[in-house]
């Protein structure tokens, strides 16, 4: 078994070093802590588990890519990351936009039914959930998000600075080492740029996919999804479109390629 976090731990010195070289900070990313959320003086704080073994039995395995973290977040490390609201004694879900829709979505790709050839809906009353159930879903499985830009930044980035920081000749290695570890199922690419990044043959992380329109992409060759989509916390559209509209083209995709939904959701039939 791959040790995830110790492989990607030596991934993150290298970019923290070059980091450092151009007197830059850096926040850490990867492997989401699978351990306990534990309430660290009024902060929800997620600790490490055991996310490598459960990483290594993911099905489908799923890589979050966002542009960065902005430097008032307080944080030095999002692999602690979780959808609580902080100053609660019991657990209460976040309704902060960018939660909500990567909860919703992270939900939606890993609970498709091929019996159905569908994901769970919006609103499903044959297959309810709630954000409750996508948060502990979200903090309890082994997701992977990856920061393009690990430098801190504001609260928005233009495309021109983070495709600086992605096509960087000291970052770019780094970035595409660390994808190429996780070799997730389903990229989940929250930007246009991003998305471009990824398919980008010269990059050599898929070397088969076009860009052409729509949100889900297959790669034939890697039996990969890749997904171009707004960022989580756009707000010119409304999050029941946001997630509709991603999981009708992942659908499309699962339903013409139904040996891959197969595999990846054998034990998930019918049920949620």
């Amino acid at each position: 078994m791959t040790d995830y976090q110790k492989e990607n731990d030596k991934i993150l010195a290298e970019y923290k070093s070059e980091a450092a070289k151009n007197h830059e900070e850096f926040i850490a990313d990867g492997l989401m802590f699978c351990g306990k959320v534990v309430d660290k003086g009024g902060y929800w704080e997620r600790i490490r588990g055991n996310e490598s073994e459960l990483y290594d039995k993911m099905s489908p395995k799923i890589l979050l890519l966002t542009k960065d973290f902005p430097d008032d977040g307080g944080t030095e490390d999002i692999r602690i990351e979780n959808f609580r609201i902080n100053g609660k004694v019991e657990p209460e879900t976040s309704g902060r936009r960018f939660h909500q829709n990567v909860m919703a979505h992270v939900w939606g790709l890993t609970h498709y039914m091929p019996d159905k050839g569908r994901c769970p809906k919006w609103s499903d009353e044959d297959f309810p959930w709630s954000w409750d159930d996508a948060r502990e879903f979200y903090e309890t499985n082994p997701i992977v998000r990856i920061n393009m830009k690990k430098v801190p930044g504001k609260s928005s980035i233009d495309d021109k600075t983070l495709i600086g920081y992605m096509y960087n000749e000291k970052y770019r290695p780094i970035l595409i080492k660390q994808i190429k570890l996780f070799n997730p199922d389903i990229i989940v690419c929250y930007s246009g740029a991003i998305f471009d990044f990824v398919i980008n043959p010269a990059n050599g992380i898929i070397k088969d996919v076009n860009k052409t329109s729509g949100w889900a992409y297959y790669s034939p060759i890697h039996k990969k999804i890749i997904i171009n989509s707004y960022h989580p916390s756009y707000f010119g559209i409304k999050e029941e479109t946001f997630y509709t509209d991603m999981m009708n083209s992942y659908e499309n995709i699962l339903r013409e390629h139904q040996g891959l939904a197969n595999a990846w959701f054998h034990n998930k039939k019918d049920k949620i």
